[in-house]
């Protein structure tokens, strides 16, 4: 079991690594974000960060106020509009994760988190969508 755990973890790096996406890390200067870094040391930080946050004691202690009321959400903008229950689902794990995140859904000055999001999103999908810079071997 030892052995196996210093393969996944502490050699992660000579065994694995991630799609580059030259347009989204270098062209676009989004590398230094956890989800498109590779493993190297930026990655290990930021997910040693995450670690204790994301854990499950912690999100049950923490979080647990936020989700019931976003699973309440949810389950009423079904029952209000059951077509759209999977763009509904989207809308409300996206409030939850902004709400988290930020602690609410809207800055001081009005600017509103789930807008900004939407607009990456955009961004990033535009980026993915596959250019010749990422099918270049580095």
């Amino acid at each position: 079991m030892e052995a196996i755990a210093d393969l996944l973890e502490k050699k992660a790096f000579n065994f694995a690594d991630r799609q580059r996406f030259t347009m989204l890390n270098e062209l676009l200067g989004l590398g230094g974000y956890l989800t498109f870094n590779g493993h190297n040391s930026i990655f290990k930080a930021q997910r040693a960060l995450l670690k204790q946050p994301l854990s499950a004691p912690v999100v049950k202690k923490d979080y647990r106020k936020i989700l019931e009321v976003k699973s309440r959400e949810y389950l009423e903008r079904c029952f209000n509009r059951p077509d759209n229950f999977l763009s509904e689902g989207n809308a409300v794990v996206g409030e939850a994760i902004i709400q988290i995140t930020y602690g609410r859904l809207k800055d001081d000055k009005g600017t509103d988190y789930i807008r900004v999001n939407e607009h990456v999103e955009d961004i990033l999908i535009a980026g993915l969508e596959g250019y010749v810079v990422d099918l270049i071997p580095a």
